[in-house]
């Protein structure tokens, strides 16, 4: 498995801090804490914004 930082997740999928940030309170992306420090499953978040995305298709 492979954790990820709030950082590097938002340079892989190219969206902006506050975007992570919203969609992490919001329940659409999985993480964990780590003391204060958010960690994301890079496996985990893709497959959420698969689905996502092929929602958004769907209602397309």
């Amino acid at each position: 498995m492979k954790y990820l930082k709030p950082d590097e997740l938002c340079e892989l999928f190219q969206i902006k801090k506050n975007k992570l940030y919203k969609m992490t309170s919001q329940g659409i992306i999985p993480f964990f804490r780590i003391g204060r420090e958010l960690r994301f499953d890079l496996a985990s978040v893709r497959k959420r914004f698969e689905i996502n995305n092929n929602e958004r298709r769907t209602l397309l």
